[in-house]
This record gives structure tokens, C-alpha cells and sequence, in this order.
């Protein structure tokens, strides 16, 4: 469920991307209302996944260290969302929340990505997010 909403996310982002938003105000233009959708899939379904990721990796004792901070940045950023939603829905803008749930979301992600970095194979074998490593002599010239 959690790589469907991050599937959903990145509709939502690239739709939002290619469509132009409107002057501030509420859309007028199909471009504004097509950005407007964009980003109605992208936040919830970003937030969502991150949320649905970080529960099921709390039972893998290899995300063990990570876990904690991936669970509390999920939740902030459910937060984040429903202060978004609601600065939308009561003040007509939600600019800032917006950012700041865009922050987390990829700090999110950050964490993610050095884990996955770092982290050995879990066979002892090649990892594929390493470079090869030159063989012995192999790649000098003599």
C-alpha cells in the first residue's frame, strides 16, 4: 500500500509540474485546476506513504536505529497535512504548510536513502548501490 500511495504521489507531482497554477485566488483556468488536482494526489498520498513505510519497517531490526526518527517525521508530516488542509480550507492559501510538509517529506526520504547507502548486504556480497571496486592490478595499466 505504501510504494501504491508513492506511485500516486508522483502522478500527482508530475501532473502538478506540467500544469501551471493559476494567480492566487481559486482556479479559473482547466491548467489551474489540473495543478489544483496535482497536488491534492501528491501531499496525501506522499504523507501517507512515508506513514504506511515507516510502520512496517519497525518490525525489521535492520531499519532498528532508523526506525524511530522515520515513524516521527511520517507523523509530523501527517501533521503538516492536516494544517495544510485546513489553512487551504479556512485562509484560501497554504503556501507555508505546504513547504514545510515538502521539508519533511524529503528529510523523510533523506534518512531513507543514507540507510540504504550505508547499510551492508545483507548476504556479504556486492552491494548494488556501492561502486565496483578495482580487482587486483585489474584496471592499471603496466
Amino acid at each position: 500500500m505504501g510504494c501504491l500511495a508513492f506511485v500516486i504521489a508522483s502522478v500527482g507531482a508530475v501532473l502538478a509540474g506540467l500544469f501551471p497554477m493559476d494567480f492566487p485566488g481559486p482556479p479559473r483556468t482547466v491548467s489551474g485546476r489540473l495543478h489544483v488536482l496535482g497536488g491534492a494526489l501528491t501531499f496525501p498520498a506522499w504523507a501517507l506513504g512515508t506513514l504506511l513505510f515507516s510502520l512496517s519497517i519497525r518490525r525489521d531490526r535492520r531499519w532498528a536505529r532508523r526506525s524511530g526518527i522515520l515513524f516521527a517525521l511520517a507523523v509530523v508530516s501527517i501533521g503538516t497535512l492536516a494544517v495544510l488542509l485546513l489553512s487551504v480550507s479556512l485562509l484560501g492559501f497554504g503556501g507555508y504548510a505546504q513547504r514545510l510538509l515538502i521539508g519533511l517529506l524529503f528529510a523523510w526520504m533523506i534518512v531513507v536513502a543514507l540507510h540504504l547507502v550505508r547499510s551492508p548486504a545483507e548476504d556479504g556480497g556486492s552491494q548494488p548501490n556501492r561502486p565496483l571496486q578495482p580487482m587486483n592490478g585489474a584496471g592499471t595499466s603496466g
